[in-house]
């Protein structure tokens, strides 16, 4: 009789050993000592390694691209700045040209009616000129280029006043 419950007791504790690692973990940080030896030695701790391995490659993958993006798009920004700034400075050498004009008109003796007809004429110039110019400042759907070229048009126009202008004087 005592073979016979050496025999169930190993059986009993083969059958306890094979429901313990069937319930294991791969990853040993989870199930333990044991837990860790099934992982190791079915594979799935190295599939699990694998696994993170090419998630970490995906990422710097990834990384790359959105940091090229953030190169193109930088560049695409000071492309847009530079733009913009020449915008500004020839917005600002047109206002400039115009205050210049006014200043001549005010400037102007008008001694006889059609010096003072041209006068009022060109005042009103200088004023359209001027709501151009502010419409232009607040367009938000006008483009650079579109501004740069009708700020040339206005310059090309205020310098034709101010010649007017000083025939006034």
């Amino acid at each position: 009789m005592t073979r016979w419950c050496r025999l169930l007791a190993a059986g009993a504790i083969g059958l306890t050993a094979v429901a313990f690692l069937a319930g294991c973990s791969a990853d040993p940080h989870q199930g333990g000592f044991l837990s860790g030896v099934y992982g190791l030695a079915s594979g799935k701790y190295q599939e699990r390694v694998d696994q993170k391995k090419g998630n970490v490659g995906q990422l710097r993958q990834n990384q790359q691209e959105l940091l090229a993006d953030r190169r193109r798009l930088d560049g695409q920004r000071r492309v847009v700045r530079a733009k913009v700034y020449t915008v500004e400075a020839r917005l600002r050498d047109v206002e400039s040209d115009l205050a210049r004009l006014r200043r001549q008109l005010r400037t102007a003796r008008a001694n006889t009616e059609a010096k003072r007809a041209e006068k009022a004429r060109i005042e009103r110039e200088v004023a359209r000129i001027q709501a151009k110019i502010q419409a232009i400042k607040q367009s938000r759907t006008m483009g650079s280029s579109a501004k740069h070229q009708e700020l040339q048009k206005l310059k090309k126009r205020v310098r034709w006043l101010r010649r007017s202008a000083v025939n006034l004087m």
